[in-house]
Order: structure tokens, then C-alpha cells, then sequence
């Protein structure tokens, strides 16, 4: 999953996850994350889909 690629995500998820992903793509952070790690949850509160973004720094 990238900026460029959903990755087959509900386009609804995807929206609310793209400002996170593109902060966590391009090396920033928000005050209220622990480290380079999000929690994030499907707007459709009947799906109970959780995803957690983790940058990983490349060598």
C-alpha cells in the first residue's frame, strides 16, 4: 500500500487512510502517534476492520 496504490481497499477506508499513509510515506508524524505506527478503523461501523500502518525505514 502506498500513496499510488490502494491496494485493493475500499475506496471509503482508503480516503480516510490516505492522510495517514501520505504523513507515514513521506517521513512525517502526528503529536498523538507512538513511534511510526497508526491504528486505523473502517468508517463502516458494521465492518470491523482494523489496519495498522507501520513505516519501515528502508537501508
Amino acid at each position: 500500500m502506498s500513496c499510488h496504490d490502494p491496494a485493493g481497499l475500499c475506496g471509503f477506508f482508503y480516503h480516510d487512510v490516505f492522510p495517514s499513509l501520505a504523513t507515514l510515506q513521506f517521513g512525517g508524524s502526528m503529536p498523538w502517534w507512538e513511534g511510526d505506527e497508526v491504528v486505523l478503523r473502517c468508517p463502516d461501523h458494521q465492518n470491523k476492520v482494523t489496519l495498522r500502518l507501520k513505516r519501515i525505514k528502508r537501508a
